[in-house]
């Protein structure tokens, strides 16, 4: 997808493309997509309504990325919820995941203090 696309391109469709994009980052963080995680990120492009084509541009678009906060409460509890299934769908939630998860609260806005708290929960709410 060029800039030219993009530029014509619904507010919805790029947060979309933006949201799979950024879970495929969070997917590399320990050093490869495994194939569950792989997975459970093309089932959610699929409900997301995203082709094959855009998915596999958001593979490319996600080297070096930098991440996009939502900017609405509710979708930064589903971002946060969705990055926790994530690092789950591997059985382990590695030590760089668990960091990047309270990177991600902090940079939503949260308070500091509140950080491991939300993470565990979100973490905990994912499990059930």
């Amino acid at each position: 997808m060029n800039a030219f696309q993009k530029l014509f391109m619904s507010k919805d469709k790029k947060e979309q493309l933006a949201h799979i994009t950024n879970l495929i980052s969070m997917a590399r963080l320990d050093g490869e997509i495994a194939e569950v995680e792989k997975n459970c990120i093309v089932n959610l492009a699929e409900r997301l309504g995203l082709t094959e084509d855009e998915f596999e541009q958001c593979l490319k678009d996600s080297a070096g990325i930098v991440v996009e906060i939502p900017e609405k409460e509710e979708d930064k509890v589903v971002y946060l919820r969705n990055l926790a299934y994530l690092m789950m769908a591997d059985g382990q939630v590695t030590e760089d995941e668990y960091n990047f998860l309270a990177f991600m609260v902090d940079k939503f806005g949260y308070e500091e203090s509140a950080i491991k708290i939300l993470v565990d929960d979100i973490l905990k709410q994912a499990q059930e």
